[in-house]
């Protein structure tokens, strides 16, 4: 089960915050944000971007627990709909032909990898080392865009809890750093993603950190 404190529901508030601005989309205020994330709990319900990080952090201590491709669709279909204000959302795999092609092999790229490192890197790996492998993940998904809309968010949501599942602090992809971020993902290897994850990551979760972020050790 995820964290119950109140840390932890100012961390995944803005978490969701930052990811939306990140996606250019206007969010909600952190007050806002924290009541939907009290009710859902209690309610027992999934709903929107919220409802998605829930989702996820009910999963993390579930043992040999993997994310299917079922799963990364629900996921991807609770956050689309974040950005539509008529509820409805182009989240479905996408249709053409030739993008439907590609969205098969992205698939089999990102289907695989989340599954073989939750089957092998939970273990015997040090915590930099983990977060340079969701580093790659991040950057395989967001690159394989297989779906017709909020694959970045989505990207930042798995990336959330494989870090939670390998016992890794996450961290927030702050809208700030989005030259350092959309910049690491033009490039033709996973490297500058890499190293973005691994600063972003050390920063938050340093004693001197201006983000507060330790909240989860």
């Amino acid at each position: 089960m995820e964290p119950t404190n109140n840390g932890w529901i100012t961390f995944v508030s803005k978490f969701i915050i930052e990811s939306e601005k990140l996606a250019g989309i206007t969010p909600s205020s952190d007050e806002e944000v924290a009541r939907d994330i009290t009710w859902q709990r209690s309610e027992g319900v999934y709903h929107g971007h919220v409802g998605a990080l829930l989702r996820l952090g009910g999963l993390v201590t579930i043992t040999n627990h993997y994310v299917s491709g079922p799963l990364i669709c629900e996921i991807n279909k609770l956050i689309a709909v974040e950005g539509f204000v008529d509820g409805t959302s182009p989240q479905s795999p996408k249709t053409e032909v030739s993008e439907r092609i590609e969205s098969v092999l992205g698939a089999i790229r990102w289907f695989a990898r989340v599954q073989w490192w939750q089957e092998n890197l939970r273990f015997g790996k040090e915590p930099m080392e983990k977060v340079c492998d969701v580093a790659n993940f991040y950057y395989d998904f967001v690159r394989a865009k297989p779906f017709a809309s909020a694959n970045g968010r989505t990207a930042r949501a798995l990336a959330y809890f494989l870090l939670l599942q390998g016992a890794v602090n996450p961290f927030i992809f702050y809208e700030t750093g989005r030259a350092s971020h959309d910049a690491s993902l033009s490039e033709p290897t996973a490297r500058q993603t890499i190293d973005y994850f691994l600063w972003e990551w050390r920063l938050q979760n340093s004693n001197t950190s201006p983000h507060g972020c330790r909240h989860l050790q």
